[in-house]
């Protein structure tokens, strides 16, 4: 009689082949923000016409000779609409509410590890309401070409992917209680992109949702629109998605936060020339 196969023995009988790699440690840095998702949330999509903004931003490029991310025009829209509405900075702990005073954003960068592995890294933009346009375009850019090893938040999210799993399990549960922890490691507002350079088919996602308000911007993708005058116009515009902990904000708050956010993003107020001189000082400072 012909011996049972162990398991990995009996992969290798599959057809087709396939390829077996390492479990990445910074993996589980994911799995625990998973954990972490609030088990109240409410999800919205919404619209937001950016034509004129990344017209505006292109135009800004141009003279600036320098690459402005969306994603750095979407922080600053973001933390100005969480500071004017300081429900979304809101958490409860215990029989307190906890609302901060700065919109601490948390997002992902791609950063290059160990081994040559790709993975979404996180970042926080810290008082990002209080930073103009340049200073968070710069920030994000110095964090994506340095070393962020010696920055504390990356220090703790490091030891955190290599402790065992019931440790990570137990971060992930008192994270969630201890909004001081959460803001500490990840910030206290999320956003996240689904953009790819040449995906322009509508596409919006409903994150998961570790803080009171995280938003997903989706693709932008063109549209043929009436103009002013009735005649049809193309215009581009973006799908935005979000999650809201609706045991501390309620739908009013949720609709006149993402009324206020998709006009900023809708606006060119922030995009201005003044960009161009506080690029050059901050680079020639060379300090995020």
């Amino acid at each position: 009689m012909r011996a049972k196969l162990s398991q990995r023995e009996s992969y290798v009988t599959e057809p087709g082949g396939f390829t077996e790699t390492e479990w990445p440690v910074m993996r589980n840095l994911v799995e625990t923000v998973l954990r972490q998702h609030r088990p109240h949330t409410v999800y919205g999509i919404a619209e937001a016409d950016v034509t004129d903004s990344l017209a505006a931003l292109a135009a800004l490029q141009r003279k600036a000779r320098i690459a402005i991310p969306f994603n750095a025009f979407a922080i600053h829209c973001l933390a100005r609409g969480a500071a004017e509405f300081p429900e979304t900075l809101t958490y409860r702990r215990g029989k307190r509410l906890i609302t901060f005073h700065d919109a601490n954003v948390g997002t992902l960068i791609e950063k290059q590890f160990a081994g040559g592995i790709r993975l979404p890294a996180s970042h926080t933009v810290r008082a990002a309401q209080s930073k103009s346009l340049a200073e968070i375009t710069f920030e994000l850019r110095h964090a994506i070409r340095t070393d962020q090893s010696h920055v504390e938040a990356v220090i703790l999210r490091r030891r955190l992917a290599r402790m065992p799993t019931l440790v990570r399990r137990y971060t992930a549960w008192r994270m969630g209680r201890d909004p001081f922890m959460l803001n500490r490691y990840h910030g206290n507002i999320g956003m996240t992109t689904l953009q790819s350079p040449g995906f322009r088919t509508p596409l919006v996602a409903l994150p998961p949702n570790i803080s009171t308000a995280t938003v997903a911007l989706g693709t932008i993708a063109p549209r043929v629109m009436l103009d002013k005058s009735g005649q049809p116009t193309e215009r581009k515009i973006i799908s935005i998605g979000a999650g809201f902990d609706h045991l501390i904000i309620d739908g009013m708050s949720i609709s006149r936060f993402s009324h206020r956010v998709v006009q900023l993003l809708e606006s060119t107020e922030a995009i201005t020339d003044s960009f161009i001189d506080e690029m050059r000082i901050l680079t020639e400072r060379g300090v995020a």
